[in-house]
């Protein structure tokens, strides 16, 4: 049985009979459901825990069902975004980076990669995550690198701040040992 504190009067036990939980590591919410349908959400955001109570008519910032009342969105399930795979050469040293959102080292590096239907090579700022992290600190200037992850176009339509890349692997860098 679940109570909600504050709704629910002293007399009144009976409770929200619960015909399941569903635990959302990717998103980092739980989901209440009955019956009818989803009865509670929480959400779990660095600065603490959300509450939403779909009775109330609030949802959550990414449910689907705040996401349809937005304008021109829809319903449909959102596609997994895919890693990227690029080769390039780091056009900076790769220096500390500020931590991630969980508190894990980074670090960053112009890296200058030749994509497909291109002629010149695209510049990116790209942030370099946990493993991938002290590897990259280890780089020189200059080196060939292969990496996977994934880009985030820049949206500063006066094209001052660079398209950035989160790299999450290193597949081939120098001095890498060949498994074998």
């Amino acid at each position: 049985m679940l109570y909600s504190l504050g709704m629910v009067k002293e007399q009144d036990c009976s409770g929200i009979p619960l015909t399941g939980v569903y635990i959302d590591l990717k998103n980092r919410s739980i989901e209440l459901e009955d019956d009818q349908g989803v009865v509670a959400r929480l959400t779990f955001a660095s600065s603490g825990t959300i509450f939403f109570h779909p009775a109330a008519g609030i949802q959550s910032p990414g449910s689907p069902a705040a996401e349809a009342q937005q304008p021109g969105k829809t319903t449909e399930p959102l596609e997994k975004e895919q890693t990227v795979t690029l080769t390039g050469r780091l056009k900076t040293q790769p220096k500390e980076g500020k931590p991630d959102s969980r508190g894990n080292p980074t670090a960053y590096a112009r890296l200058a990669a030749h994509q497909e239907g291109q002629d010149e090579a695209h510049v990116y700022l790209a942030t370099f995550h946990r493993h991938a992290t002290p590897i990259a600190l280890s780089l020189p200037k200059d080196a060939q690198v292969t990496v996977t992850g994934y880009p985030h176009p820049s949206n500063d339509p006066s094209g001052k701040r660079m398209d950035t890349f989160s790299v999450i692997n290193l597949v081939s860098y120098p001095g890498k040992q060949e498994k074998g």
